[in-house]
């Protein structure tokens, strides 16, 4: 419980101070709904079953640490091979996606069987936020139960975090998929070759909501 109020705290952080810099949703970073695969993506895998706030996965074929975390629910991994993660009490409201000190450009999602509405809220690597709301009836409405969003950026913009929140829930996420990793510096990607699925720690949670509030304080020493 300790863990996940810490957590909690410095996501919430990380948003009042967002708001704080009033940088409107980016024109650069482009929300496509359906399945639209990338040149260099790779698929976000998953070692031995995992339970808790947070679980992490490594990508298919650089090995690069990818962390998921909820400040609502427990999450649970029961199996290896290609991500997919559900709530322990079968509805998943919120969860955040991100790789310790790393950013990227593009991102796949698909949160399955949703009900309600569901937001995708993205963070750029200068602190500025991007939203995306699913349509609550239609072509693809969030309760259709097939909701993959194509997350891609342009103009050499980068993402930092993506976090889905949905007030009725959803039964699981899956088959997510990451392109254009590399480090915050723009080198090649932090954690990357090892092949393994690290285990999750509340460090490595921490460093990298630090590494959001950095890039908004970045941020506005340019604005200012």
């Amino acid at each position: 419980m300790l863990f996940l109020r810490r957590v909690r705290f410095m996501l919430a952080a990380c948003a009042v101070l967002s708001l704080g810099t009033a940088v409107p949703s980016r024109a650069d970073i482009v929300f496509t709904l359906g399945n639209h695969p990338q040149t260099d993506e790779e698929n976000i895998l998953f070692g031995a079953k995992e339970t808790g706030t947070t679980v992490t996965g490594a990508t298919n074929k650089t090995g690069v640490p990818i962390t998921f975390i909820s400040t609502t629910d427990t999450l649970v991994q029961n199996a290896k091979g290609q991500a997919k993660i559900e709530a322990d009490d079968g509805a998943l409201n919120n969860i955040s996606i991100f790789s310790t000190g790393n950013v990227f450009t593009d991102f796949i999602l698909n949160p399955v069987n949703g009900s309600g509405t569901a937001t995708v809220t993205v963070t750029d690597n200068l602190g500025g936020t991007s939203t995306f709301t699913y349509p609550s009836s239609g072509n693809g409405s969030f309760g259709n139960g097939n909701n993959f969003l194509t997350i891609t950026t342009t103009n050499a913009q980068k993402i930092s975090l993506v976090t889905l929140n949905a007030a009725d829930g959803f039964v699981s996420f899956e088959q997510p998929r990451i392109s254009g990793l590399q480090s915050v510096d723009g080198g090649p990607p932090v954690g990357g070759g090892g092949g393994e699925v690290p285990e999750p720690g509340a460090l490595s949670v921490l460093a990298a909501v630090g590494l959001v509030r950095l890039s908004v304080l970045r941020s506005r020493r340019r604005q200012g």
